[in-house]
């Protein structure tokens, strides 16, 4: 029987396909809506403002999760081929790519029989290029998105890099435009991590002849909304760095680990 690496390029270059998508629909989503909610914490009287972004589109996640299948599926292709490539071995519904974070999970997915039939010199690789030997987490990153996209849908979080403008209004009265720099923002997060306490006596000497329900009353009304520069990142809190965890950056490091880095490991075994 034939053996090559066709099939795991093709799903590769069928990963790729799916990044362009992304990268598309992430450059029609790059300017979104920026609100400041106000809010009141009824146990503490603190008022806070809550920030409101455009969501990622619906698709987003359904796209991200095709990519994610078509390179995790091409490691399993890859090892099914060296099991072909060494006969007279056959693979299995057990023959997969074990990604692992210790040594001791790795000897687990042998036992499970994930690398039978592939050759020493193969599983040698194999085992060389497990994210615990201290180079860097993107396969890990690859298995841990994949499995969570298998039983549920996967949590994107819009957050802001720059360039956010705020328009602080009163009715149909502009009060203040505001302007943020680089600071990051993040959907769902406080903006500014400081509260205003509501029904503190010591605002009445600021508020002149206002009482503090009155006060209280205004702050609940006040609109703040504007416009951001904004990305999507994988998140599953408001309080992430999601910078780091921004999705094309995530995805174009996978897509190039895996076809510019473990693939070509294995060319020799099909010459």
């Amino acid at each position: 029987m034939t053996t090559s690496l066709d099939s795991v390029r093709l799903k590769l270059v069928r990963a790729e396909e799916h990044f362009k998508a992304i990268l598309e629909m992430l450059r029609r989503f790059s300017v979104g809506q920026c609100e400041l909610i106000p809010e009141e914490n009824r146990q503490t009287h603190m008022g806070v403002l809550r920030v409101h972004l455009t969501k990622p589109p619906q698709q987003l996640p359904l796209v991200i999760a095709d990519f994610l299948y078509g390179v995790r599926s091409a490691l399993d292709h890859l090892v099914w081929q060296l099991v072909l490539a060494n006969p007279p071995n056959t693979p299995s519904g057990k023959t997969a790519f074990p990604i692992c974070s210790s040594p001791e999970n790795f000897k687990k997915a042998k036992k499970r029989h994930r690398l039978d039939g592939v050759s020493a010199s193969a599983t040698t690789l194999i085992e060389s290029l497990q994210p615990y030997h201290g180079r860097d987490q993107t396969l890990l990153t690859l298995s841990a998105l994949h499995e969570r996209d298998k039983h549920q849908t996967l949590n994107l979080v819009t957050g802001v890099a720059s360039d956010t403008f705020i328009d602080w209004t009163s009715g149909d009265t502009s009060l203040l435009k505001m302007f943020i720099g680089g600071e990051e923002i993040c959907d769902g997060a406080i903006f500014g991590d400081v509260g205003i306490p509501l029904d503190d006596p010591a605002l009445l000497e600021f508020l002149g002849n206002e009482s503090l329900a009155s006060f209280r009353q205004r702050y609940m009304k006040m609109k703040a909304q504007g416009q951001a520069a904004i990305f999507v990142a994988f998140g599953s809190s408001a309080t992430e760095d999601l910078e780091r965890f921004r999705v094309e950056t995530v995805l174009q490091k996978i897509l190039k680990l895996v076809r510019d880095n473990v693939v070509p490991t294995f060319e020799p075994f099909f010459d």
